[in-house]
């Protein structure tokens, strides 16, 4: 299989390597790791089970690992109080300083990191053999006419300038342009990107910056154009993205998808409370009950519905007022400027569209359509809110389909998916299989976004903490985000008596009008309401394939491995692919492509599986077998 910079046992085999500078370097590597594997071997052991793999490598020629992992032999006396210390010295004489991360002594493994030192301030020269596969490269792809003008940091390759002749190929086709970024990606160092200017026949390819995996929200009160825009996530590059509820915005709407523990209701809860700072009108559909209880009590959340009647109804009152602006607007007494905005949330969309569906078959009258009405008032909303500043905030776990296609889903130009989606799944959110389908798993809150030329990007969502679970800085975070002015108070739905007056339960048949009806209060005219909260309505039914969050047990979102020749990797992206079997380590394709000098050669441009801070590129002989997983559809 094809491997990462490691050595087992101190044997270097069936390695394959690509032609040119990256061959070359990765070469250079493996023969560091070698010998300093070899130096250590007094110290960890021999044998096929003792090996180091090395990650996160500089950006200078060879450089040196910023993280290593060593399995050690279980016979090494490694419990002895001076083992340690040794071995980082020696360590230090062989490839620099390093400190421990994790040792686990059950495995034999230690992890460490190196040590944060300055800059050598002699870069390296450019390499030439680098500067000419990127020449190469470039105008295989754009032509030997364009002309390429490098640029170079610390020795290291950062971006490449382009004039092409191209224009009438790349300017009308998304999938041309795509197609330079992934085999410049498979080609050269690094994970790159293009930034295309159609008008002048220019691109500009440069290494992608590294996203922080964690955020510090803007708390400063928001004025001017940012009340109307709520910020969820920042880009690579540092622009933070917002959902903008302006008039002249193309996203009233805003859909957010996400499995279980990727982040999504995190960026509800972050826009909610953005809006709520910006003290608009807030009303919450939970079906699942529990994911925004916390929210009840935050000023300017008129309402958090969690049955299924009283979403019902909260939906059917959003109608409502949409119906009356417009009827105002119609008759010349307003314009869309003297209305406030309204947040309508409803989490979990496609559960919700199968609860109220049940339910609804048990309270509707005999006959009709077995879809619940409340769905086409809600679909209206997505159609007619924008004027009447009514806005959508939707979260779903799959883009699906059945229950949310077409041109529903077009009116939620508005849009962000959290964590990983297989390639069905990006075609359905992103209109391309391959967009968002190597976003690493271990990082929560990472995603894919609209950017800010509304082009898809990955980009990692703001932390918003549950005020039920904070502590510590979270505390103040909470605090510091707590609206100052509460305008619109809580409201409750009075359901329907359940029971006539001689204490005999009321058959629910035929009662569907009684609950989208429901009076619509203050909370503090109804304290019994607010202390209850109890469901009274039939038990939720579930769909086949879910069950409840908290019993939900954790999936494996690819198939079981199978064994495919190396040509067939073309074309899988989103696919995990064995990159190290002595490791067990699987990684994410992001691109596959025959190497453009040899043709016997595929290169895969792969992503870490978790964390995504490594990637590379392997190089791998046209004829050999390779072991991939399949990523199971998130669409139904």
């Amino acid at each position: 299989m094809p491997g990462t910079a490691q050595i087992a046992g101190l044997g270097l085999g069936g390695i394959v390597l690509a032609s040119g500078v990256r061959a070359a370097r990765d070469q250079a590597r493996q023969e560091l790791v070698m010998t300093t594997l070899a130096g250590l071997a007094p110290l960890v052991g021999r044998g096929d089970h003792v090996s180091m793999r090395a990650q996160r490598w500089g950006s200078q020629w060879v450089g040196t690992p910023a993280r290593v992992t060593l399995t050690y032999d279980p016979a090494v006396e490694a419990t002895k109080e001076t083992w340690l210390p040794e071995l980082r010295r020696k360590l230090a004489q062989l490839l620099g300083d390093y400190e421990v991360v994790k040792m686990d002594s059950r495995r034999c493994r230690l992890t460490l990191r190196a040590c944060a030192s300055p800059e050598d301030p002699i870069a390296s020269a450019p390499d030439p053999r680098l500067a000419a596969r990127a020449t190469e490269t470039v105008q295989h792809l754009m032509g030997k006419d364009a002309t390429v003008h490098a640029t170079w940091q610390d020795g290291a390759l950062v971006a490449v300038e382009v004039a092409h002749k191209r224009g009438i190929i790349f300017s009308p086709s998304a999938l041309a342009r795509a197609k330079v970024e992934r085999t410049v990606t498979t080609m050269l160092p690094g994970r790159w990107r293009a930034r295309w200017d159609l008008e002048h026949d220019t691109v500009r390819l440069e290494l992608r910056p590294k996203i922080p995996d964690s955020l510090e929200r803007d708390l400063t009160i928001p004025e001017g154009v940012a009340l109307t825009r709520l910020p969820y996530a920042v880009d690579e590059d540092g622009h933070v993205l917002s959902w903008d509820l302006s008039s002249k915005s193309a996203t009233p709407h805003f859909l957010v998808v996400g499995s279980t523990g990727t982040g999504k209701t995190v960026v509800i809860r972050g826009v909610v409370k953005e809006s709520c700072r910006r003290l608009m009108r807030v009303m919450i559909g939970d079906p699942k009950r529990v994911e925004f209880s916390s929210m009840r009590d935050w000023p300017n959340v008129e309402v958090v519905a969690t049955t299924p009647q009283d979403i019902v109804a909260m939906i059917h009152q959003a109608y409502l007022l949409m119906e009356d602006r417009y009827a105002k607007i119609e008759a010349g007494h307003a314009t869309d400027d003297d209305f406030d905005h309204v947040l309508v949330v409803l989490d979990e969309y496609r559960y919700f569209y199968s609860v109220v569906n049940a339910w609804y078959a048990q309270a509707k009258l005999s006959g009709g359509s077995k879809i619940c009405p409340i769905i086409e008032e809600f679909n209206r909303i997505a159609v007619l809110g924008r004027t009447a500043r009514i806005h959508l905030l939707v979260g779903t776990q799959r883009p699906d389909a059945a229950f949310f296609g077409g041109d529903m889903r077009d009116q939620f130009m508005g849009r962000c998916s959290l964590g990983r989606l297989s390639p069905e799944g990006a075609k359905m959110m992103w209109n391309a299989h391959h967009i968002g389908v190597a976003v690493p798993r271990g990082v929560p809150g990472r995603g894919t976004a609209v950017g800010v030329d509304g082009e898809p990007c990955e980009a990692q969502s703001y932390w918003a903490p549950d005020p039920l679970k904070a502590e510590g800085r979270d505390l103040e975070l909470i605090e510091a985000m707590r609206p100052a002015e509460c305008r619109y108070p809580r409201r409750v739905f009075v359901p329907p008596p359940t029971e006539d007056e001689n204490g005999e339960p009321i058959n629910p048949q035929g009662r569907y009008y009684d609950y989208l009806n429901a009076e619509y209060v203050l909370a503090s005219e109804r304290p019994d309401l607010v202390a209850g909260l109890v469901y009274s309505g039939p038990a939720p039914v579930l769909m086949a394939d879910e069950e409840p969050v908290e019993d939900r047990p954790k999936k494996d979102s690819y198939a079981e491995a199978q064994t495919v020749h190396a040509r067939a990797l073309e074309g899988k992206e989103g696919f995990l692919l064995l990159v190290d079997e002595s490791q067990d380590l699987w990684a994410v394709i992001e691109a596959a492509e025959p190497d453009l000098n040899d043709d016997q050669q595929i290169n895969v441009c792969w992503r870490s599986d978790q964390d995504g801070d490594d990637f590379g590129v392997i190089a791998i002989d046209a004829g050999e077998f390779v072991e991939i997983r399949e990523p199971l559809d998130d669409v139904g």
